[in-house]
């Protein structure tokens, strides 16, 4: 124990002058502006954390909150885009509900959709994602809740440009039990 409590005392200090520690740390409360290289050699601009920027044109569940991850800007051969966690007490069903008649009242195109599958965990339980998916213009909005939750977790992307629903979801209603 008197060896960890030494290592502790000559580690602890020594980390907080690594500038990737505080990096991590503006990313999970604040906000870092980071660069991603693709392939090509594009660098595409992004804010991760917390108090990144979310677009006025992008409207949040009613009965969710959202704390933002995300805000990736435009690049050659990248659309801006970003996303967030939603979480709130209401039932997932009904906050799909919510969203997709807020959508359709501002005028958005809406698709909604279904994921049945498997989580990938030993015994395998069953996976139900309801997908609510608005497009107006080259703006989109998509939000994923797991309906079986008794509250609402999920997430919130924006795009302006493509952003696709994921493999294997049916165009079917998923707030009906």
């Amino acid at each position: 124990m008197k060896g960890f409590l030494i290592l502790l005392a000559v580690a602890f200090p020594a980390v907080l002058t690594i500038p990737a520690f505080w990096s991590l740390v503006r990313m999970e409360w604040s906000s870092e502006r980071v660069g991603y290289v693709d392939q090509s050699g594009t660098t595409q601009w992004a804010t991760i954390g917390p108090k990144s920027e979310w677009p006025d044109w992008a409207p949040v569940p009613p009965g969710a909150k959202l704390k933002v991850s995300s805000n990736f800007e435009a690049a050659p051969g990248h659309d801006p885009g970003g996303f967030g966690e939603i979480a709130g007490k209401t039932a997932p069903r009904l906050v799909a509900e919510g969203y997709a008649r807020t959508l359709r009242a501002g005028g958005w195109n809406v698709r909604v959709g279904r994921l049945d599958a498997s989580y990938p965990d030993i015994p395998p339980r069953p996976l139900h994602r309801c997908f609510v998916h608005g497009q107006k213009g080259a703006r989109v909005v998509q939000m994923s809740v797991d309906i079986d939750e008794p509250q609402t977790v999920g997430r919130l992307h924006w795009a302006e440009g493509k952003l696709g629903l994921p493999m294997g979801v049916t165009d079917r209603p998923c707030w009906a039990a």
